[in-house]
C-alpha cells in the first residue's frame, strides 16, 4: 500500500476523529475534573472512534495472521494476536499536546488479560444503553476521559499500522510516510527517538523502530 491510499483509506478519518474531539474544547475543557463529564456529542464519538479501533484492529490482525477471519472475530482475539505480535502496544504512554493532562495508557489493561475500561463504555453505550451500570445509567459512562482514551487508543493502532506498511516491510533508512501519518496534538512518548531532523527536514529513522518492535516482550523492549 501506498501512503496516498493509506491516508485516504485510514488517516483523514482519523484525522476528523481527532478534530471532533478537539472541538468540543470550547464548551468542555480537556481537564481531569471534567472525567465525568458526559454528553451525545462523547457518546456519538465514542461509537466512532471504536468502530474505527474495530476496523484497524482487523486490518493490524491480517497482517499478522493472513488466515485471520475478520467477520468471526472480536476484542479478545485482537487483544492475544496483537499482544503476541506487538506486546510493546500495553506499554504505549501519550500524552496531550499543550494540556496539562495525565500521561494515558489506553492499551494497558490488556497487560493484565483484560480489556480497556473505555472499551466497556463503548460495548455499553452500544447495546446497553438504557441499562444501569455502576451506579448510573449506562449513557452517562459516555464522558470525556472515554472519549480521550479511547481516541488515543485508536491513534496507537494508526501508527502501529503505518509501521507495518512502510517500515516493518521495506528496507528504507528514512521513511518519509511515517512523517504523514503523525498526529499534532498527541504524542507516543517511547517514538520520540524514531524521529530526527537534518538542516530543518525531519525523518523517521527506522532502524530504532525495527528494533523496538523486534523485541519480543515490552519488558525487554529498548529504553
Amino acid at each position: 500500500m501506498d501512503i496516498n491510499r493509506f491516508i485516504e483509506l485510514y488517516w483523514n478519518y482519523y484525522l476528523q476523529l481527532e478534530n471532533e474531539v478537539f472541538a468540543t474544547e470550547p464548551f468542555c475543557a480537556i481537564d481531569k475534573i471534567n472525567d465525568t463529564a458526559y454528553s451525545t456529542k462523547y457518546l456519538q464519538l465514542i461509537l466512532s472512534v471504536c468502530g474505527e479501533i474495530d476496523t484497524i484492529c482487523k486490518q493490524l490482525c491480517k497482517s499478522f495472521s493472513p488466515d485471520f477471519n475478520i467477520d468471526q472475530v472480536g476484542i479478545n482475539d485482537y487483544r492475544d494476536i496483537l499482544m503476541q505480535h506487538r506486546p510493546q502496544i500495553a506499554d504505549e504512554v501519550l500524552t496531550i499536546e499543550q494540556h496539562a493532562y495525565r500521561d494515558i495508557q489506553p492499551w494497558q489493561a490488556w497487560k493484565h488479560h483484560h480489556n480497556p475500561h473505555w472499551w466497556d463504555v463503548y460495548n455499553k453505550v452500544k447495546h446497553h444503553r438504557d441499562e444501569m451500570w455502576n451506579g448510573k445509567a449506562a449513557f452517562k459512562h459516555a464522558n470525556q476521559k472515554a472519549a480521550i482514551e479511547s481516541l488515543c487508543a485508536l491513534y496507537v493502532l494508526i501508527e502501529y499500522l503505518g509501521v507495518q506498511y512502510f517500515v516493518m516491510n521495506t528496507q528504507k533508512k528514512n521513511v518519509l510516510e511515517m512523517l504523514s501519518i503523525k498526529s499534532k496534538r498527541i504524542t507516543m512518548g517511547h517514538w520520540y527517538r524514531f524521529y530526527t531532523s537534518f538542516m530543518g527536514v525531519y525523518f523517521f529513522e527506522t532502524a530504532p523502530c525495527k528494533a523496538y518492535f523486534n523485541c519480543r516482550s515490552a519488558e525487554d523492549g529498548p529504553t
